[in-house]
């Protein structure tokens, strides 16, 4: 009947949709060299959604260009990585739109204020939001990463601390479904430390969150 068959249908195609929610990224058999050192090795993983990952190893290891080759920094030499379906050969930029990024070592614009840099990020991940509802997000990290009385402060105005707290504010920010920190506990007194940690709690939800880090001790909290 006609009826069975839209029913039946129906049923596929919500199975079909919660089996391609199921991942956000998934990588396939990447590798990743310099010269003649193997920096990534027929690299495979599926990641879900609303978990926290971590990446932990000795230095030289390649967990930096692991990151930075799922970020879109470093190119694919061979195999292919998807995020939210998207494939990398093809949808380049709107991956990037969905990422937010935290380099080992945040650089910036020295003469940009804090307000400003957020602005800035937010423009080049094309949020379409009125200039009210991103003012409001830019004051919301700012006030979660406890810069507010430096909202209006130039970067090389700030203390290390202060930058590395930009420097995460700066990957969350956005509503990015994939967030990549590599080493975003470098800098951070014990204070920030616990800060960070509910922080990125609260951000698991409906995201994907990537962390490499060599303290041991944030990992084996917010990894399960």
């Amino acid at each position: 009947r006609k009826e069975d068959f839209t029913f039946f249908r129906s049923k596929i195609e919500f199975w079909e949709a919660m089996v391609k929610e199921e991942y956000v990224v998934e990588m396939l058999s990447v590798s990743k060299s310099f010269a003649e050192v193997c920096a990534v090795k027929e690299g495979n993983f599926n990641l879900k959604k609303g978990e926290i990952h971590s990446l932990i190893g000795e230095n030289g290891a390649g967990k930096t260009s692991l990151l930075k080759t799922i970020a879109t920094i470093l190119p694919i030499q061979t195999g292919n990585i998807q995020v939210d379906g998207k494939n990398y050969n093809d949808s380049i930029q709107e991956i990037r739109n969905i990422i937010g990024y935290l380099p080992q070592k945040f650089e910036f614009f020295n003469n940009l204020t804090v307000y400003e840099t957020l602005d800035y990020i937010l423009s080049l991940k094309k949020i379409k939001d009125n200039p009210q509802n991103k003012r409001k997000e830019i004051y919301e990290i700012i006030e979660k990463i406890n810069l507010q009385e430096k909202i209006n402060s130039k970067i090389n105005n700030l203390s290390g601390g202060m930058k590395q707290r930009l420097a995460i504010a700066q990957a969350l920010i956005g509503d990015s479904k994939l967030i990549i920190l590599d080493e975003p506990t470098v800098g951070l007194d014990p204070g920030e430390r616990l800060r960070f940690r509910n922080l990125i709690n609260e951000y698991e939800k409906n995201r994907i969150i990537i962390i490499s880090t060599h303290i041991i001790s944030d990992i084996s909290i917010l990894c399960e």
